[in-house]
């Protein structure tokens, strides 16, 4: 079972080589989004330095910020216990914590094996 520290270190990675995808259970206690989206299980927040956030928090408890939803902003806050997934748009990589896992989701598909290069005369 993945930390609260570990999350933490794996999300200050992504962050430090580009733009995070988190994956979070927005139905369990102590995340804080807009209305519409509080009853999502497979939420997924886009956080980036880039965006050059004022206030954007990465700690132990888990992630404060303020983001836009549909052009209005919101603040949020996600604790680590919430999160189930952090993936690297940058690099792809993506860290999975089963336990933190809603039963409703399932696994992505793995990519298709592409076609083989042949030399034809």
């Amino acid at each position: 079972m993945a930390t609260p520290e570990q999350k933490r270190d794996h999300l200050l990675a992504v962050l430090q080589t580009g733009v995070a995808l988190v994956h979070l259970d927005a139905r369990r206690v102590g995340v804080v989004v807009p209305e519409p989206y509080r009853g999502f299980w497979d939420l997924r927040l886009t956080l980036s330095w880039r965006h050059d956030p004022p206030d954007l928090r990465v700690d132990e408890w888990g992630v404060r910020c303020t983001l836009s939803f549909h052009g209005r902003q919101y603040p949020v806050q996600v604790p680590w216990w919430a999160v189930f997934g952090v993936r690297s748009t940058t690099t792809g990589a993506f860290h999975l914590y089963p336990a933190a896992i809603p039963q409703e989701w399932e696994p992505p598909e793995p990519p298709r094996p592409r076609g083989q290069l042949r030399l034809v005369n």
